[in-house]
């Protein structure tokens, strides 16, 4: 990946991860709905994609580590989304973070393997949101902070590994 454009990219990751996480842990402790929060998501989710898409060059767009977090992004929204809508997907009541942690633990371990430069970050990365998925499992004492949790886990990486 070309240094300049995969760095922007990571600091538009970095700002969507932080505007989405902070929302949604305000409405979690506002007791919001979660359709609101989740129509937040698809906008952000969106807005990264066309960036994705129209912003990077060829040599970002189709990385192997960006087709790794698409695919995980985009299970993660799906059951996120089913969850929301009521369908019966599992783990239905941690809907909110636990594919989203899979996917930071899956996609980080990938980016680490594909970015030999970053493999320390994305590695650290990637058992950081594994061993946040037990801690939350484990310890309902962070339940009020969850989603503030999730999104260190989620945007700290990106921060750290810009140049």
């Amino acid at each position: 990946m070309s240094e300049r454009s995969s760095d922007q990219f990571l600091r538009v990751g970095a700002l969507v991860g932080t505007i989405g996480w902070t929302v949604t842990q305000v409405a979690a402790w506002l007791g919001a709905g979660a359709l609101p929060v989740l129509v937040l998501w698809v906008g952000l989710l969106g807005a990264m994609t066309v960036v994705g898409l129209a912003r990077t060059p060829p040599t970002v767009r189709f990385s192997t580590p960006l087709l790794v977090w698409g695919a995980t992004n985009g299970t993660a929204t799906v059951w996120t989304v089913a969850a929301v809508l009521g369908a019966p997907v599992p783990a239905t009541a941690l809907a909110g973070w636990l594919p989203w942690l899979g996917s930071f633990t899956v996609a980080y371990a990938a980016t680490a393997w594909f970015v030999p430069a970053a493999r320390l970050v994305y590695g650290a990365a990637s058992l950081s949101a594994a061993g946040l998925a037990v801690a939350l499992l484990a310890l309902p004492a962070l339940a009020p902070v969850t989603y503030l949790l999730v999104g260190a886990v989620h945007v700290v990486p990106l921060v750290v590994a810009t140049r």
